[in-house]
């Protein structure tokens, strides 16, 4: 079993100060950043993601996570493949059920169910360019990329399924020293 150690944070601050952490982050030597997706109460991911991929050379980076609830997952395949343009062998898709991100919205987090079909509709979208998603296809025409996908996941069931479906497992996010 291969361990990486990673640091996540929300991008609260200003562009300029979010540089600064992933640079701190890539000179102590973690091999992960991971950039918190909550819409109201941080900066766009993707936004900071390709801050991320112009400013480190060594980090490996991506959303920490993203959540079917608020993404399409042709929206996120196309985010990851352009963010493995700027920096490739880098890039990582994290997913999870939503929390603050479907709470701030009134909605409900992923189940199971769709955590999976998300991780295996990303999948396919980045590696054959075609999916189908909800019972409609969903095409990505311009890139093919193999980028690992990361599921969020503490209780048993989610780490069983991160199991299955995932090239990793991103265990107890978001706890603060």
């Amino acid at each position: 079993m291969d361990v990486r150690f990673g640091v996540n944070f929300m991008p609260t601050g200003s562009p300029p100060e979010v540089v600064r952490w992933a640079r701190l982050v890539e000179d102590l030597g973690y091999e992960i950043l991971g950039i918190s997706d909550s819409q109201s109460i941080c900066r766009d991911v993707y936004m900071v993601l390709a801050l991320c991929a112009v400013n480190t050379e060594r980090v490996r980076f991506g959303p920490r996570v993203i959540t079917p609830v608020t993404r399409h997952p042709a929206v996120a395949a196309s985010a990851a493949a352009t963010l493995e343009e700027l920096a490739p062998g880098r890039t990582l898709v994290g997913i999870g059920s939503g929390d603050s991100a479907a709470f701030n919205l009134g909605l409900r987090p992923a189940s199971l169910g769709e955590l999976r079909e998300y991780a295996e509709t990303i999948r396919a979208l980045l590696t054959t360019g075609r999916a189908e998603y909800h019972g409609k296809t969903a095409t990505l025409t311009w890139k093919r990329a193999r980028l690992p996908i990361y599921l969020a996941a503490s209780g048993p069931k989610t780490l069983h399924l991160a199991g299955q479906i995932a090239d990793g497992v991103v265990v107890r996010t978001g706890i603060l020293p």
